[in-house]
């Protein structure tokens, strides 16, 4: 009953849990980006990001809005698309972790336990060029995903279901619930975004030292995890996993555009 569901439930048509999957689906890219791809440091402004959110949100239809961190994941997106060779899939998921507390019944505010999990929406209208009007349509696109999922939480608790049900059944692998986004990772087929901002993760970030949660980052593409850089100014940092080419092209157009983009970028010495 669990296979049957695999597809309707998780999003996959693969099993995520198995060792087959991990064996011939997913060791074999991850191989290829450990070799073959370049670390990106994007060292983000919390007042250049604040600017350019003011710049997009101006530009909004009449009543629509943006989250500070939806317009930096559309910055990120859109010039990974602008400096790609690849022609990006004609379906892209775009996989959000959220917080369920509050959002159903089964998770009340005051819920003890794990409550966290992720969801995917596909992701529409991706544009293929970088200008602000671009930018706005990439913002409203994460921004439709984004509360897609979120006013479906019932929709994400079936996935939770399912990888609790694995669990029991022994089913589970180290990936656990991170195998179908790596799967979609790895594959192209989708982008995972989170902000990390919690006090628990003791960030000591200064402008050269590096988060030791955030090495893993840089072996797989497509995750665009924010973490903290500078408390008191906000500033914060994503790391990226591009191939060689595409890294030095993001870094050259991204140093060429400094004022449509809310970061610097420093590619890892050794990479």
């Amino acid at each position: 009953e669990l296979y049957e569901r695999l597809e309707s439930d998780v999003g996959c048509t693969q099993n995520p849990l198995s060792l087959m999957t991990l064996l011939f689906s997913i060791a074999p890219k991850a191989i290829w980006c450990m070799n073959r791809q370049q670390e990106v440091e994007l060292r983000i402004s919390a007042k250049r990001l604040l600017n350019l959110k003011e710049t997009v949100s101006a530009k909004l239809p009449l009543g629509k809005w943006a989250s500070r961190f939806e317009v930096l994941c559309a910055t990120v997106i859109l010039a990974q698309a602008a400096t790609s060779n690849r022609k990006r899939p004609c379906s892209h998921n775009l996989h959000v972790a959220c917080n369920l507390r509050g959002r159903t019944a089964r998770f009340p505010t005051d819920y003890f336990g794990n409550a966290a999990f992720d969801f995917h929406q596909p992701l529409e209208n991706i544009p293929t060029e970088y200008n602000i009007d671009s930018l706005v349509i990439m913002t409203q696109s994460i921004h439709n995903a984004v509360r897609r999922g979120l006013d479906d939480p019932e929709e994400i608790c079936k996935t939770k279901d399912w990888v609790e049900a694995a669990r029991h059944l022994g089913l589970r692998n180290t990936l656990d619930v991170w195998a179908p986004v790596v799967m979609d990772a790895l594959s192209g087929n989708g982008t995972f975004v989170n902000s990390w901002d919690k006090r628990w993760l003791d960030v000591k970030m200064g402008s050269d030292n590096r988060v030791t949660m955030a090495a893993f980052f840089g072996i797989l593409p497509n995750l665009i995890i924010e973490v903290p850089r500078d408390c008191q100014t906000g500033d914060s940092t994503i790391y990226l996993a591009l191939p060689h080419t595409h890294a030095m092209s993001f870094c050259t157009f991204c140093q060429e555009n400094m004022d449509m983009v809310p970061f610097d970028v420093v590619v890892a010495q050794g990479s």
